[in-house]
């Protein structure tokens, strides 16, 4: 009767050492889900916190850029020379294009960086869900060479007579 019990025994702790594990896998692939989408959450909310930094200084920039340029045309006019034409013209021209071209610049290197910080989010949810199957297919091994391991010792039990 000992050998009996001892047989249902082993085969009881191999079958919930493979529930455990089967457990443990389960709630680790949880666990990266829930970390990817925490992490998809940060990086989406920092791309927007940079296109709203960089849209506000985009705004200050261009109330310098016309402050700048009010005082070349001012620097210009103080000296006699005839805004609306010529070399004149030609300068108010050129820097108004240089200014425009530094805001332009700024806004491309934003788009590009909240566009990265996006897209590292959404790579970490298709990581998390590739690691969700991946595990559920380890869950299934599991389960197959823990019951597997069951009728083992069942039928070894069952030869020795001990069941």
């Amino acid at each position: 009767m000992g050998a009996g019990i001892l047989a249902f025994a082993s085969l009881a702790t191999t079958l919930v050492s493979t529930g455990v594990a089967i457990y443990g896998q389960n709630q680790q692939a949880k666990s990266a889900v829930e970390a990817a989408k925490y992490n998809n959450q940060l990086a989406q909310a920092e791309a927007t916190n940079l296109a709203n930094e960089s849209r506000e200084a985009q705004t200050r920039e261009r109330q310098q850029n016309r402050q700048q340029m009010a005082r070349l045309r001012l620097s210009l006019g103080q000296q006699g020379t005839q805004n609306s034409s010529g070399t004149p013209l030609a300068i108010i021209g050129e820097s108004q294009q240089n200014l425009s071209l530094g805001i332009a610049d700024a806004a491309r290197r934003t788009d590009m960086q909240t566009a990265a910080l996006r897209a590292r989010g959404q790579m970490g949810l298709w990581e998390a869900d590739q690691f969700k199957r991946a595990s559920k297919l380890q869950m299934i091994g599991t389960a197959i060479g823990g019951v597997s391991s069951a009728v083992q010792g069942y039928g070894q039990f069952k030869y020795t007579g001990a069941l």
